[in-house]
């Protein structure tokens, strides 16, 4: 077994013997050693061994002489024999040794592991059998004595030039030990030399410098004669040394002349060739200025850190790209829990990514030379990844042996926004105050942008329809939308994503994220909306979007503030620009009134001189016609002048209706029926090429107009509508729905008070009316219709009807994209019953009638047309005339009629004269226009009853009669 063998080791050098015991000892193996051959040769012969290691020269008996006569033995030969030398010359000694019986040949140059292993194969293979045999041939004795003699020469040559770089060595030794010892003599350091029991053996000439003892006081002497002491104990010192390992401490040692003085010493063990310890060596150096400095050093380091930690700006340093130091304020403005959590943290983990670059680049000139101290702005970024804004003071040092820069650094997050919020309140101010009123949109915008460092932005109000208009956008968003709508008026229904939350809300949103938008707008990159609210109403929004960083929470703070202080200043804007909208078109709309009213005056009172003219030829044509054959040409002719006449009536009707001025015989009456009739009539007049749609709700409430007026509204509406689409075609489509009408709703109408209306809607797809003839197209013969295919009253007649029932018209119309008119009818709650039984003639009578007209014509006609109907009637052209013979026969008369409009004394001045003669006197006036109303007088005691010029026979029998049987009522 290889732990059980027992190897010979034989080497005339005791370190080598050593050596080799030790190695194979740690090996497992049991060894012997022996200096030489001979002594070796009797142990073997004594001993029983399993190898033998030699070297080759000895003194007495060397290496070949012991192989040879090792395995020129029986029982020898058998040991395996190994040659490891240190004079190895060539390969002629390699093989020599084989020659002679040797098993291996190594070289002391070999590492331990290669040796081991070597030994170990010996070792396999002499158990195997493989080595070690004695019955080897025998080599020639001659060749071996000579080859001997020749490699012992050799050898001993070989050594000879050894010992000579031996002594040449020795030599060399000789001469570094005395520039040693001179070293040692002029070292600036003290040098003691003790035994291990701490006798002083040597000093050095710096110690007796130092301490003022001579070599001679001390050699010879302990150490702790002296009066030496270590700061740390005696005990861990020598503890240290005693495992031979070096010590280091202070002492504190006393001079000769009773002094003390502080010792920087480090002390080695010195050991011998078998490595145990001899000597100590002690080399010190007198610290004590050196600890008076430190202590000065460290109070005023201590004081300049006190006062850094108790600075109430921050103070860092850094070094190498990381932070070496900070002091409590600095970790405080970084949200660090202690100066502890930044230290070691790099520096471009607090420095803002936006500002890396240009922070970087001053390090680096300051690392290059260049002075510091100069205050820059900068962004950092807090522990809890808030940016803040700071300034910064740096400057190049030196920081524990190593370039560093120390920075002094000031949180001026909350000054930077407090002076960003005052530019901006001002700059708002500013806008408002200098800006047109196209620019002012667009300038508020452009702060934005600006003040959020953003690329794209849209700003808007929100108008009384709850609409978005935007008159403020970058031409990038604008011009960059692939969008076949780029309306900037949304509905509320279409506000959408982001800016959708925000204005419902009312709240500042940002996102940073790209945007999935519809396909053809931009990619929006980050986005912010912050809506302008005034008192819980929202009245602007701005929307901001694809800035590259993102947004952060001073962004929004700044957009909101720009937002509060904007709130009022627009709503207040928005207001005024109401007011003046509002205001606009009321004095539009009064203007229009003003015109129409003096048009309607100028109208009547040419229709009221055309009446009597017509009266004249209507009413003799009825009488000649009344005295004539039916069959005859001259009743025929007639016929045609009373046929022409019957058309101008009705045509000076429409001016009257329009004028107002006609007496109009309203009463509470259903639309539904009146609207459905004239439906049903229009159906048969309309071209294949348009198609009508009716929308009429049921159950409506009632309004205060004649159903025939109404009737008139509604056909000449649609057969304008119709007209429109006579080329083309096209859609007429009327409603009926009831409306209520706001303040808001009702101001855009002077005509209208706020309340409930029923709304008569006709509207249709033609071509629609230019913009230059909207303001025109109620007036009394202004048309767009070719010459011949229209008058120009249809509208302007639904104008009169409808101011006369206190409603109002309204119109919008875009050329190429239809018309739509609107009739605002006030609503009366409550169904009334129509009269059906109105009684349409009524006959004559043989009452006494005195008929009064300035015309004589009108009067002698009258008279003559009342006298065929069985009255006995007499005529007066002078009112003055009339009220002689009444005041003197009273009860002459049944009843009175009279013009209204006469000279000299009008037809309601006559009456209540008449009145006050005889209380019950009826009368019937008989007009064609009056520019003022029935005096109040003339209808306090007479029954008053209006028939209007021209009038039929029969419409003036029907009122005779109404006006005669109200008097017994």
């Amino acid at each position: 077994m290889a732990n059980k063998m027992k190897i010979m080791i034989v080497d005339d050098r005791e370190e080598n013997r050593y050596l080799l015991e030790t190695l194979l000892g740690a090996g497992g193996y049991e060894t012997v050693t022996a200096p030489d051959g001979k002594q070796a040769l009797e142990q073997l012969r004594q001993n029983s061994f399993d190898l033998i290691v030699s070297d080759i020269l000895m003194p007495v008996m060397d290496g070949f002489q012991l192989c040879r006569t090792c395995k020129a033995d029986e029982t020898l030969g058998r040991i395996p024999f190994v040659f490891y030398t240190a004079t190895y010359v060539d390969d002629k000694d390699e093989a020599f040794a084989y020659r002679i019986g040797a098993d291996l040949f190594l070289q002391k140059a070999n590492e331990p592991d290669k040796f081991l292993e070597a030994i170990r194969e010996v070792v396999e293979k002499t158990e195997k059998g493989e080595i070690g045999k004695a019955d080897r041939p025998e080599p020639d004795e001659k060749e071996i004595a000579k080859d001997y003699s020749d490699r012992l020469v050799r050898k001993l040559e070989h050594k000879m030039e050894r010992l000579e770089a031996e002594i040449e060595e020795r030599k060399q030794a000789e001469k570094t030990i005395r520039k040693l010892s001179k070293a040692l003599e002029q070292s600036p350091s003290i040098v003691m030399l003790t035994d291990t029991m701490g006798v002083i053996e040597y000093v050095n000439p710096k110690f007796e410098d130092v301490t003022g003892y001579t070599a001679d006081e001390v050699i010879g002497t302990k150490v702790g004669d002296l009066g030496e002491q270590a700061e740390e104990t005696a005990e861990e010192m020598f503890e240290n040394l005693n495992f031979g390992k070096e010590w280091r401490g202070v002492f504190r040692n006393r001079k000769k002349n009773g002094e003390t003085y502080l010792e920087q010493a480090s002390i080695s063990p010195m050991f011998d060739e078998k490595g145990e310890i001899i000597n100590f060596v002690k080399v010190a150096e007198d610290i004590t200025r050196l600890k008076e400095t430190q202590m000065l050093l460290k109070e005023s380091e201590d004081r300049y850190r006190n006062l850094i930690d108790v600075s109430p700006v921050g103070i860092g340093v850094h070094a190498e790209g990381k932070v070496v130091f900070i002091n409590r304020a600095g970790a405080g403005i970084l949200k660090a829990s202690s100066p502890d959590e930044l230290v070691g943290r790099p520096v471009k983990q607090i420095v803002h990514p936006d500002r890396w670059e240009s922070s970087n680049d001053r390090i680096r000139r300051m690392m290059e030379g260049e002075k510091g101290l100069y205050p820059v702005e900068d962004r950092y970024v807090r522990l809890d990844g808030k940016p803040i804004d700071v300034t910064v003071m740096a400057t190049p040092l030196y920081y524990k042996g190593k370039p560093a820069v120390q920075v002094v650094v000031q949180d001026i997050t909350e000054k930077k926004q407090a002076e960003w919020e005052l530019k901006a309140r001002s700059e708002v101010d500013r806008i408002f105050l200098n800006c047109t009123d196209g620019e002012i949109y667009k300038k508020l915008l452009n702060l934005v942008l600006d003040t959020t460092e953003s690329q794209y932005g849209i700003f808007g109000f929100v108008n009384e329809k709850n609409e978005w208009v935007c008159p403020a956008l970058t031409r990038d968003i604008f011009d960059g939308c692939r969008m076949a709508d780029k309306d900037v008026v949304f509905s509320h229904d279409s506000w959408a994503g982001i800016w959708r939350k925000a204005m419902t809300e009312k709240r500042p949103i940002y996102k940073n994220r790209d945007f999935c938008l519809p396909e053809g707008h931009i990619i929006l990159k980050n986005a912010m909306d912050v809506p302008v609210v005034y008192n819980d109403e929202l009245v602007g929004n701005f929307l901001v979007g694809h800035k590259e960083s993102g947004y952060e929470e001073r962004h929004k703070k700044l957009l909101e503030v720009i937002a509060e202080h904007l709130a009022p200043l627009l709503k207040t804007r928005l207001d005024i620009d109401k007011e003046a909208s509002q205001r606009r078109i009321a004095e539009e709309k009064y203007r229009h009134a003003q015109k129409m009213e003096s048009i309607g005056s100028l109208a009547g009172g040419i229709a009221h001189d055309f009446n009597n003219i017509l009266s004249a030829i209507l009413g003799y044509t009825q009488l000649a016609m009344d005295e004539m054959d039916r069959d005859g040409q001259v009743y025929k002719d007639l016929l045609e002048v009373y046929n022409g006449v019957e058309r101008a009536r009705k045509l000076v009707q429409q001016i009257l209706a329009f004028s107002r001025e006609r007496e109009q015989k309203d009463a509470p009456i259903q639309l539904e029926p009146v609207v459905k009739e004239a439906l049903k009539f229009l159906r048969s007049t309309l071209p294949s090429s348009v198609d009508l749609s009716e929308n009429i709700e049921p159950e409506l409430a009632n309004v205060m107009a004649d159903p025939t007026r109404i009737h008139q509204i509604i056909m000449n509406l649609c057969t304008n509508a119709a007209h429109a689409m006579q080329e083309k075609g096209g859609t007429l489509t009327v409603d009926l729905s009831e409306v209520s009408l706001d303040p808001d709703a009702a101001g855009t109408h002077p005509d209208l008070e706020p309340g409930d209306y029923v709304r008569v809607t006709v509207s249709d797809t033609g071509h629609g009316i230019d913009p230059a003839s909207l303001p025109r197209i109620f007036d009394p013969y202004f048309t767009t219709k070719s010459r011949g295919d229209g008058t120009g009253l249809g509208l302007s007649t639904a104008y009169g009807i409808v101011k006369s029932c206190k409603g109002a018209i309204t119109v919008y119309s875009e050329p190429g994209k239809g018309t739509v008119f609107r009739v605002y009818l006030p609503a009366i709650r409550g169904r009334v019953k129509q009269d059906e039984n109105r009684q349409e003639y009524i006959p004559g009578g043989d009452e006494r009638i005195l008929m009064v007209d300035d015309e004589p014509a009108i009067a002698e006609l009258g008279q003559r047309m009342l006298a065929q109907l069985g009255y006995k009637a007499e005529y007066r052209t002078d009112p003055r005339d009339v009220l002689e013979f009444f005041k003197i026969d009273p009860d002459r008369f049944d009843l009175v009629i009279t013009d209204l409009t006469m000279p000299g004394m009008t037809g309601d001045r006559l009456a209540a004269v008449l009145a006050e003669i005889r209380p019950d006197i009826p009368v019937l006036f008989c007009t064609g226009f009056s520019e003022h109303k029935i005096a109040d007088g003339a209808g306090k005691a007479a029954k008053i009853e209006v028939v209007q010029k021209p009038f039929l026979k029969s419409e003036l029998a029907a009122a005779v009669r109404m006006a005669i049987d109200r008097r017994t009522e």
